[in-house]
């Protein structure tokens, strides 16, 4: 099945070029450099046991930077209905926080 060339690229962990010159130089040079290039299961086998130092990286990487969380399930929510349908009052408003301008004479 074929793979596209920028998730090896993601899964591993290396860049677009590094993968398509690694390819290059282990015989396949139909590969282009394009990230929606297809990747056969023959050279994803290349390409595994090419980088598997830097996948085993990564994953270590992965699990210090984003440590996994449980998560909590959310607390029920209360809604509550007005008794009746009274207008309520309007709010008084509020007090200004600025001095009175002085008016210019005129």
């Amino acid at each position: 099945m074929a793979t596209k060339l920028i998730k090896v690229a993601k899964e591993f962990n290396v860049g677009l070029h590094t993968i398509v010159e690694t390819l290059h130089n282990k015989g396949f040079h139909g590969v282009e450099e394009k990230p929606t290039a297809d990747i056969s299961d023959e050279m994803l086998l290349v390409l595994q046991k090419e980088f598997q130092k830097d996948l085993a990286i990564k994953k270590e990487a992965d699990k210090l930077a984003r440590p996994v969380l449980k998560k909590e399930p959310p607390a029920p929510t209360v809604t509550t209905t007005p008794a009746s349908s009274a207008p309520s009052t309007p709010a008084t408003p509020r007090p200004s926080l600025l001095p009175p301008r002085a008016r210019a004479p005129s």
